[in-house]
């Protein structure tokens, strides 16, 4: 019910056999997916933070700067900041780190 079409093995380029989902003639793939994903099951718990936790985050970060490549450093206001995703993260650095970041 999850395979959107009939499983079959093939030769690849490099002789090895490999398996393959070949698509069902005539099917509407918009359809089959909007099928499959009524059968799938799973439970979503956001976690939590202790308030003192939560506290001690919201100083440190900041929402992410879009002209700022992800898992990189900028400097924002004067202080170094580390991009994680949709935020960013006052990074920790020696003077020595920090001076050669604001460098750059």
């Amino acid at each position: 019910e999850m395979v959107l079409g009939e499983i079959t093995t093939e030769s690849t380029q490099y002789g090895k056999e490999g398996c393959t989902v070949i698509p069902i003639p005539g099917a509407d793939l918009g359809d089959q997916l909007h099928e499959a994903v009524q059968h799938i099951g799973g439970h979503y718990e956001a976690q939590e933070l202790a308030p003192e936790e939560e506290l001690s985050l919201q100083g440190e970060t900041i929402p992410a700067d879009p002209n700022v490549k992800n898992f990189s450093y900028a400097v924002v206001d004067g202080d170094v900041y580390f991009r994680e995703n949709s935020i960013m993260r006052k990074a920790d650095l020696s003077a020595t780190a920090t001076g050669r970041i604001k460098g750059l």
